[in-house]
C-alpha cells in the first residue's frame, strides 16, 4: 500500500513538474506577444481617432452647405 502511495505521489510530482513547464512556456510566449499586441493596439486606436475626426469635419461640412441653403 505505501509503495502504491508513493509511486502515485511520483506520479502527481510529475505531472505537475509537466503544467508548471508549460505555465513557463507560456508565460514566456506572452512575455514576447504582449509589445506587439500592444503596439497593433496602439495603431488601430490611432486610426480610429482619425476617421472620427474626418468623420466629424464631414459632417461639419454638410451642415454648414446645409443652413447656407
Amino acid at each position: 500500500m505505501l509503495c502504491q502511495k508513493l509511486i502515485e505521489a511520483s506520479e502527481a510530482i510529475a505531472e505537475t513538474r509537466r503544467d508548471l513547464e508549460g505555465f513557463r512556456t507560456l508565460k514566456v510566449s506572452e512575455a514576447v506577444a504582449l509589445p506587439k499586441r500592444l503596439e497593433a493596439l496602439k495603431r488601430e486606436v490611432a486610426f480610429l481617432d482619425r476617421r472620427e475626426r474626418e468623420a466629424q469635419e464631414v459632417y461639419r461640412a454638410r451642415k454648414e452647405e446645409l443652413e447656407s441653403l
